[in-house]
């Protein structure tokens, strides 16, 4: 048996030592918020944990240009409360990823003595302004930017009071020249917490059982396709389904639908994989807004549940998942569902990427295919194509701009709905009009060329072949 393997039979036997105490959470929200204002400390090494939440957002700053790493000295075994800080530092690097622009720098740097840990999290974003200091902790106060960041305003104020929850503190500074700096220190010796504060196990969190092994990351990391976001409350639940789709997938996890949105506003993934009962927004409420969004609506939503009542199950079904599993649920089921949901999915990219404007307004497609709203992007999409297709100097900017959109947006809409970039979807687009125009009859192969913009015969030669197999000399 392999280490993945047995990491994931170990967690699925914790998993069944707790499944009543995940059953009652589930059943009763009340006990969640309860919980929340409650610290459950267990023992571990908090550079090894902090290094794996990091993996998490490996993804969005590799798309995004961003160096994300992590610094540490000599850290040395402690007691913390895993999910609190979880929480505290996904709130941190997501801002930073937020406010940095692309091709910045992230660095999370962890210290340790004997009595507490020191997290440092730096950016080179744009910074705060000196008078807006004061404020930066205060619910609801959001930094107005150019930069369009969507938010609450609650982040900072939420992860000041987990730190001072966690008998610690959670401060500010300038990062020297450019950006900001937060600072959070809190107790790792056994004597700071009260025996009630610690959890049943306390020594949960293990290095094997945290971090990956380093000698197959990177491998694994190359055959990786889809990105998933998890978002289940319960952190042995949420580590377990990270663990079982780990290796075929770059996951995101978290812990609310909150966190959700807050991670789709940073990149989107190709599925959602949500609990029900969480705090903050529940699994109905995200789904809903999700399957309600002209941008995110496309993004296929797998609902898990341990309400199997007919009642719970018409409510989920009612707000449109794409699945809905119960728990417990057959690890195998479900990585079936996630297998099927993503390659039906790519189908259909493949299908829209080889879309012109002469398909799309076919009923057919259009019902079997696409939604409203990405129907009516992928009109407008094409129109503009059309309109400058002659053109080789337009580019994705331009695209953005006669759109209407930010280019980030703009990025996100055409590869979550074709897999590909923008840039090789306009690509693809040229081509497969010059393949119509070819087999038309009406055309050369040097007027083609030119009508969609090519900068060359042998250019247009070479990507013609590329996509087709065949120069444009063989259509007949």
């Amino acid at each position: 048996m392999d280490e993945s393997s047995r990491q994931l039979l170990n967690t699925m036997q914790r998993n069944a030592e707790r499944l009543l105490q995940l059953s009652r959470q589930i059943v009763d929200s009340n006990k969640s918020e309860k919980e929340e204002k409650e610290l459950h400390v267990t023992s571990g090494n908090i550079g090894t944990f902090i290094c794996s939440l990091t993996e998490n957002f490996q993804f969005i700053v590799h798309q995004r240009d961003i160096t994300l790493e992590v610094r540490h000295e000599e850290v040395e075994d402690g007691y913390f409360d895993a999910e609190k800080i979880e929480k505290i530092l996904y709130n941190l690097i997501s801002n930073a990823i937020k406010y940095t622009p692309d091709g910045g720098h992230i660095t999370v740097y962890i210290h340790t003595d004997k009595q507490h840990a020191y997290i440092e999290v730096k950016d080179t974003g744009i910074g705060i302004p000196p008078e807006k200091k004061e404020n930066i902790f205060k619910r609801f106060n959001r930094l107005d930017t150019k930069m369009n960041v969507a938010g609450s305003g609650i982040g900072l104020h939420y992860a000041q009071q987990l730190a001072h929850l966690h008998k610690g503190s959670f401060t500010y500074k300038p990062n020297v020249p450019q950006g900001s700096c937060f600072i959070v220190e809190f107790p790792i010796h056994r004597e700071a917490y009260h025996k009630d504060e610690f959890a049943d196990n306390t020594s949960f969190f293990t290095t094997t059982s945290i971090l990956p092994n380093p000698s197959s990351t990177d491998q694994s990391s190359k055959e990786k396709k889809a990105t998933l976001v998890i978002a289940e409350d319960n952190m042995e639940v949420r580590n377990y389904l990270q663990r079982l789709l780990n290796q075929d997938y770059h996951i995101m996890a978290v812990s609310n639908g909150e966190e959700v949105l807050e991670c789709l506003a940073l990149n989107v993934p190709d599925l959602i994989l949500s609990d029900i009962v969480m705090p903050h927004k529940d699994g109905y409420e995200l789904c809903r807004i999700i399957k309600a969004s002209t941008e995110w609506g496309h993004i296929p939503v797998v609902l898990l549940t341990a309400k199997s009542d007919t009642q719970s199950n018409i409510q989920g079904l009612d707000c449109g998942p794409d699945a809905y599993v119960g728990k417990p649920f057959d690890p195998f089921y479900l990585k079936a569902v996630v297998e099927n949901l993503l390659a039906n999915r790519q189908k259909i990219q493949r299908i829209i990427q080889n879309l012109t404007s002469g398909h799309i307004s076919q009923e057919k497609i259009h019902e079997t295919m696409l939604n409203e709203h990405d129907h009516t992007f992928l009109e407008k999409l094409h129109a503009q194509l059309d309109q400058h297709l002659d053109d080789e100097e337009f580019s994705i900017n331009l695209l953005a701009k006669e759109l209407g959109m930010s280019y980030s947006s703009l990025y996100a809409r055409i590869k979550s709905l074709t897999g590909q970039t923008p840039q090789n979807f306009l690509i693809t687009y040229r081509m497969n009009t010059a393949m119509q125009l070819l087999k038309s009859g009406n055309y050369t192969v040097s007027e083609v060329c030119y009508k969609v913009g090519a900068s060359s015969l042998a250019n247009f030669s070479r990507s013609f072949k590329r996509q087709f197999g065949i120069p444009p000399s063989e259509v007949q």
